[in-house]
């Protein structure tokens, strides 16, 4: 009843669900009477302590039915054995160095990179909110010649290998178009020369790629960070 009142933020799902979700789960330990004991202390309460989906994140026999691991623990190698170990070792982490979203926060309500901040304006609030202060925080999305320019720059190949190219880079360039560029999967296709189907598959399959390769992740976060700056 001390608590402040209620308060939902909007999630950018590929980016931040993973770092709200370490922060949420260590709050049995961000209290007074844990923050002065040691991190031994503190990671031996959370893997005790019951109230927290944390147990079955880092514990297959503890999961629980109505909880979908899998959508953070993709970030860590999959709802898998190794998955479980890499999230428990980025909580210890966030134990020692400490994780604060709170600067992150976007208008108060989303927490996300400026492109899907922008995303969220444009597509859900009324032209005349845009005008309030916090609002006026999200950004726009990149143009479609940004985004290509910032791939192909990360990847150093030029647009018209990446269109030839029928792998990962390409479905890369999907995603960041679909995701950043707020663009349908039909003009997608388009600019890509392939069809909407292409398009679909291309990205589902980079999904599945995604789930075991941290390094395509990283690829995709640095284009957005390119785009952000």
């Amino acid at each position: 009843m001390y608590q402040g009142r209620y308060k939902s933020i909007l999630v950018e799902k590929e980016s931040y669900l993973h770092i709200l979700s370490r922060y949420i789960h260590l709050n049995p330990v961000r209290t007074k009477q844990k923050e002065k004991t040691s991190l031994l202390e503190k990671e031996k309460y959370l893997r005790n302590y019951k109230w927290s989906s944390l147990l079955g994140y880092i514990d297959d026999a503890q999961r629980g039915t109505f909880v979908d691991y899998e959508q953070v623990l993709e970030t860590y190698g999959g709802e898998n054995k190794e998955g479980r170990k890499e999230y428990w070792k980025s909580i210890c982490y966030d134990l020692s160095r400490g994780i604060d979203i709170k600067e992150k926060i976007i208008g108060g309500s989303i927490l996300g990179g400026d492109i899907f901040a922008n995303w969220v304006r444009d597509r859900f609030l009324p032209a005349k909110s845009r005008e309030i202060p916090a609002v006026k925080q999200l950004k726009k999305y990149a143009t479609k010649e940004e985004i290509i320019e910032a791939l192909c720059k990360e990847v150093n190949k030029r647009f018209d290998e990446i269109k030839e190219e029928r792998g990962t880079i390409r479905q890369i360039a999907m995603e960041l178009l679909y995701r950043f560029g707020g663009m349908k999967g039909t003009e997608i296709g388009e600019m890509l020369g392939v069809d909407y189907s292409t398009v679909s598959q291309g990205r589902k399959r980079l999904r599945e790629k995604l789930k075991g390769n941290k390094n395509l992740s990283k690829i995709i976060k640095r284009v957005e960070t390119d785009l952000s700056l």
